[in-house]
């Protein structure tokens, strides 16, 4: 008798377990969406205008002008990860946990991709003059 309450105990502690870890996953993906999100959304327009005053008539690099052009697009991708998420949890998809941890892994790659491609043109812009006073 004293097996299948070990059992089910064991049962509900598995079930708890797995609900925490798909809670704290959907918690860092949607954190980590929302930092892309704000990014695409306040950041990316400001980088654009810095970039049309200082170097009027010069191109930017593809991955800037693609994150400059294509930033709708993005925050579509971006939005849809933790929807989707949601969406295979609530229907108990076997899968759903490694649709998680993927859109975690693309956001956190879109996140650097987005700010190295907003920083690298800067490499022109900013330069630094010799002091006069050093040997």
């Amino acid at each position: 008798m004293s097996e299948p309450t070990q059992e089910q105990d064991k049962g509900a502690h598995s079930l708890k377990t797995n609900q925490f870890w798909f809670g704290f996953s959907m918690g860092i993906l949607v954190v980590f969406c929302a930092v892309q999100l704000f990014l695409l959304l306040f950041v990316v327009p400001k980088f654009a205008q810095i970039f049309h005053d200082a170097m009027p008539g010069q191109t930017l690099p593809r991955a800037t002008a693609f994150i400059i052009t294509g930033r709708i697009a993005l925050m579509i991708i971006d939005s849809s990860w933790p929807v989707l998420g949601a969406y295979f949890i609530r229907k108990q998809e076997r899968y759903a946990m490694l649709w998680i941890n993927l859109g975690i892994i693309w956001t956190l790659l879109q996140i650097g991709i987005t700010i190295l491609a907003l920083f690298v043109p800067m490499g022109g812009i900013i330069t630094v003059t010799p002091d006069s006073n050093t040997p």
